[in-house]
Formats: C-alpha cells, structure tokens, sequence
C-alpha cells in the first residue's frame, strides 16, 4: 500500500513520517464502498441520472515530474499521490500530498479540496493546503471559487487564493470565462496577484481542450504576465515576466486504468527556462 512513497526513497523521514501515514490513511479514504444514492449532471448542468442510478467515482493517482532548468541550475523534480471521491451532482472531494525539489531545496505538501452545489447552477470550491517544510512551497495556502453555469454552455468562475509565506503573502484573483460546444472546452483566465503592501501583477491564460472517446481528454495552455515567486535560498520574493506553454491529457486504457501526462515549458523573464514532463498512472474504483 506504500509502494508510491517509496518513490523517493529517503526524503520522507523523522519529522516527515507523518506523511507516511496520511498516505496510508488517504488510499483507505479512497478505496471501494458501497454505493451512495445522489444524482449526477451533463456539461450542461441538467440532471440526467435518477438517485439510485448514481455510481460513486474513486479515483487515486500517483506519478513523477522532472523539469529541466537552463543556466546549468539544477532539475526540479516532484513526486506526488492525489485522489478523487465524486459522491454526488457536483459534489467532489479531492486530495493530495507531494513532494518537491527545486534547486535542492525540499518542500512536502498536503492539499485537500472540495466542490459542492450552492445552487442549481452554482457549485462553490473550498481547498486548503500546508507545507510543514515550506522552504520553497507557501506554508499555507487557502483557495475559494465560485462557479457559475451560464445559457448556452458557458461558464464563468470568480476565485481568490492567499498564498502565505514566511515575510509575506502573496493574493491572487482571477476570473474565468468558459464555453463548451461540440466535444471541446475554451477558457480564458484574468489574474490579478499583489504581494502584501504592493501593486497588483496581470496574468492571462487562454486554454483549449477536446475530449474524445469515454473520459478522455487532451489540451493546450498558453500563458504569459507578470507574477511574483519567492525564492528560497535568498527567503525573497521576486517579480518576473513569464510566459508559458503546456500540453495536458489523460487517456484511459480501460475503464478502470489511464495515463496522465503533462508537457510543459516555462519562461522566466531572463532567469532561466524550464522544459519538463510529468507522467501519472490513475486507477477507477
């Protein structure tokens, strides 16, 4: 059951331990019980499933990152274990716990989040997360989204995250407007980030994904501005114009397996670039 933490052998140790037994607690969280009667939605928001023909979905993944860092620095590199519960319409309890190296630094994280229906169109986002290292990583971090459906498969998402570091915190609000039509998904995202006592920092993110087959999908994001990341080994927060271009999907093998994969590559300003990839293996219960 600890086969994903052994992935880094060594870094999950001493006053880390704790990890290891809320991974083990996560995949028990995480395994297959009886079935929960809800009711389960289309993309367009319409009920479409009675009661008790609703299925609970679990899903659990684990997988490997490794980023390539130009200017001889040294590869980032993250390992990580997440998990999915859909118990009902719009409602998704979701997880994760993760380990970072960036530059020899270490970090370990634990996220936990929730999606819930506040209204018939409107599903409110809840998510947490705490860094007992947080070398690089926030020491804590709170996020809330408020999701709306729209006429005509749109969709608009308004969210606020406060990121809290050890000399600062660092706000972050965006707004996205969504559309789906046919078997694919356009957004795009404003973001607006301040560091505490400065000016706000503009971010743009425009994504395309199509879906295709039963549950699989593949896309591009493309994103530029200006944002601030805390450097560890100074303890200082930097502003830096970036910009970026990711290709993300999963592809189910059968019903019960998929890959996840991730390709991206990272600007930062003149520092460096980053070229990387990360690859997951998910399991349906």
């Amino acid at each position: 059951m600890l086969t994903t933490i052994k992935l880094y052998p060594g870094k999950i140790v001493g006053k880390h331990s704790i990890f290891i037994a809320l991974a083990t607690l996560f995949i028990q969280v995480v395994s297959p019980s009886p079935a929960i009667a809800s009711t389960a939605t289309d993309d367009s928001g319409i009920e479409n499933v009675s009661q008790a023909d609703f299925t609970p979905i679990k899903e659990v993944e684990t997988g490997l990152g490794y980023e390539d860092v130009s200017g001889g620095l040294t590869a980032w590199q993250r390992y990580y274990i997440e998990g999915m519960y859909r118990f009902g319409r719009h409602k998704t309890l979701y997880g994760q716990i993760l380990h970072t190296d960036r530059f020899n630094v270490t970090d370990q994280e634990l996220v936990s989040g929730l999606y819930y229906p506040l209204g018939i169109r409107t599903t409110g986002v809840a998510e947490i997360s705490y860094s007992p290292s947080h070398n690089a990583l926030a020491s804590k971090s709170l996020f809330g989204q408020l999701q709306v459906t729209l006429p005509d498969d749109w969709g608009l998402h308004i969210g606020h995250r406060i990121k809290q570091h050890p000399d600062t915190n660092i706000n972050i609000t965006s707004i996205t407007l969504e559309n789906y039509f046919s078997d694919y998904r356009g957004a795009y995202t404003l973001s607006k980030s301040s560091l505490s006592g400065t000016g706000l920092r503009t971010g743009h993110n425009l994504r395309f994904s199509r879906y295709y087959g039963d549950s699989n999908s593949i896309g591009i994001a493309l994103a530029s501005g200006r944002e601030a990341e805390y450097i560890a080994t100074s303890q200082t927060t930097i502003d830096f114009d970036t910009s970026a271009f990711t290709i993300i999907g999963r592809h189910w093998l059968h019903n019960n397996w998929a890959i996840s994969y991730t390709f991206n590559l990272h600007e930062q300003g003149d520092s460096y670039t980053r070229r990387g990839v990360t690859l997951g293996l998910r399991k349906k219960y």
